[in-house]
């Protein structure tokens, strides 16, 4: 039986877990203290553990009400009134807004955009600004190239990233994630564009590439 949580008050939490953050709602989320206890977060809510024995690993509420949050499996889950809008849909991505609308993207690339809570209005707008921005730029046009190539030849970007964090968590003896090798790589072509040749295409695409990983994890 998994262990009761203890919930604590915002005071609490700041000066004992760790991430803790408040919203403009009054929510305010925390993160038990890594690799003990659970290690997952807990966003309360009028006193209340909204993600109770939910190990989650992230998550944010928003002003209109919902809140999302992301599970061990990588997927997000978005809570409004009580049901998660994005059961079963395997999302990697969402995006919610003011007047309701939301967006998501799945594990395979394809966005998703809900407009008053009907999907019969999925990819509409947001296919169609993907695909004239996707036509219009030879970055967007060499990413969808190379993407399946470079699976092939480095292997599942998810696995590869996670061994590259542990190597430099062990190798530096600081903690880094798999977002944060997004981000590192990314960087690294950043560098290389300051020091080298300013035109060459490779550098932007693997940065955007990285980043877009980075998101994904």
């Amino acid at each position: 039986m998994q262990k009761e949580h203890k919930i604590l008050s915002l005071e609490e939490a700041k000066k004992e877990a760790a991430d803790c953050c408040s919203y403009d709602n009054g929510d305010y989320k925390y993160r038990t203290q890594y690799k003990t206890e659970n290690g997952y977060y807990h966003l309360i809510r009028d006193g209340k553990d909204l993600l109770e024995n939910k190990k989650a690993v992230d998550c944010f509420s928003y002003d209109n009400g919902d809140y999302k949050y992301r599970t061990e499996n990588e997927y997000y889950h978005l809570i409004r009134d009580g049901k998660n809008l994005l059961e079963n849909k395997k999302a990697v991505y969402y995006y919610s807004y003011k007047n309701g609308d939301y967006e998501y993207r799945t594990e395979c690339g394809k966005s998703f955009y809900i407009k008053n809570n009907s999907l019969e209005s999925k990819n509409n707008s947001l296919e169609s600004k993907n695909n004239s921005l996707e036509s219009n730029s030879k970055v967007y046009s060499e990413i969808a190239k190379i993407k399946q190539n470079r699976q092939q030849m480095h292997g599942a970007a998810k696995a590869n990233f996670k061994m590259i964090s542990r190597l430099w968590s062990a190798y530096t003896g600081v903690k880094i994630d798999s977002k944060d090798v997004g981000f590192m790589m990314a960087m690294l072509k950043a560098a290389r564009h300051k020091g080298g040749d300013k035109n060459n295409l490779d550098n932007f695409v693997d940065a955007a590439n990285y980043i877009a990983l980075a998101g994904d994890f």
